[in-house]
């Protein structure tokens, strides 16, 4: 006995059928497996070890949960270059629904420092580029190109960055951004 329910069934009352061919698909909901796809490029990118943390979207009323990383069936969409990575976890509570989309981090192997800056710091032009403004003097402030890895909570991580210690504003960026471009944000 297990705790599943019934996700599709393929035939009807009186219906003849061939052998071999699928009555129902059945959906355990007790353990419940994500799947991530993630750009090839990246496959050595992530600690396995590490798991992922999975989060409801939009729904934060309940702590993330801990996945851990299974070996699941070999699937990659190469039309955009992906592969799927596999994690389990446990359900017990269904939280999680067969097919629903939630939020997934994953523990990124680094192998070099990186700088932080909080999130409000960063301005982004109007194709998408990401900038900081840095004081260079008392009244004086340079927008500086930074490359952003990602977002954590309120502290941008930049792969990209001007040099550790540089004053960095991080209160009024948007009203800097007007006086420099002339227009309000």
């Amino acid at each position: 006995p297990q705790d599943v329910f019934i996700k599709d069934i393929y035939v009807s009352t009186g219906q003849i059928i061939s052998a071999g061919k699928p009555l129902v698909d059945l959906t355990n909901t007790g353990t419940t497996w994500v799947r991530v796809p993630i750009y090839a490029g990246y496959q050595n990118d992530y600690s396995e070890s590490a798991g992922a943390v999975i989060q409801n979207l939009g729904n934060t009323d309940k702590p993330p949960v801990q996945a851990k990383y299974i070996n699941g069936p070999l699937t990659a969409d190469p039309t955009v270059s992906s592969i799927d990575l596999y994690f389990e976890l446990d359900n017990s509570d269904r939280r999680f629904r067969p097919g629903q989309r939630v939020s997934v981090s994953l523990t990124e192997n680094v192998s070099a420092d990186r700088y932080v800056v909080p999130h409000s710091a960063i301005f982004r032009d109007i194709y998408g580029g990401t900038w900081v403004y840095v004081q260079q003097e008392a009244g004086v402030y340079v927008r500086v190109r930074v490359e952003l890895e990602q977002v954590i909570n309120d502290l941008a991580v930049l792969k990209q960055a001007p040099a550790e210690g540089t004053p960095v504003v991080t209160v009024g960026v948007a009203e800097l951004a007007g006086t420099e471009f002339g227009v309000a944000h």
